[in-house]
């Protein structure tokens, strides 16, 4: 749980960068990495974690965290 935190946090630096880039498109991806990130920080707070961060939809790869994301309840957790 301390590597996703990790990449979660290293990846959310990354998405700051970008959204203070001068180019809007990259402006767009920053937030929409910064959108799931937090979304993801905020459920792995809660005690439901077990629901929907599983080996069968989250995946670490070269040092980043993939989440089948229509398995993730936003705004429900």
């Amino acid at each position: 749980m301390k590597e996703i935190e990790s990449l979660l946090r290293s990846q959310k630096k990354e998405a700051k960068n970008l959204m203070q880039n001068l180019s809007s498109s990259k402006q767009r991806i920053g937030l929409g990495m910064m959108t799931v990130i937090v979304e993801v920080q905020s459920a792995l707070r809660s005690k439901e974690i077990k629901r929907f961060l599983n080996k069968e939809n989250t995946i670490v790869k070269d040092g980043y965290v993939y989440v089948k994301i229509n398995d993730i309840p936003f705004g429900n957790v």
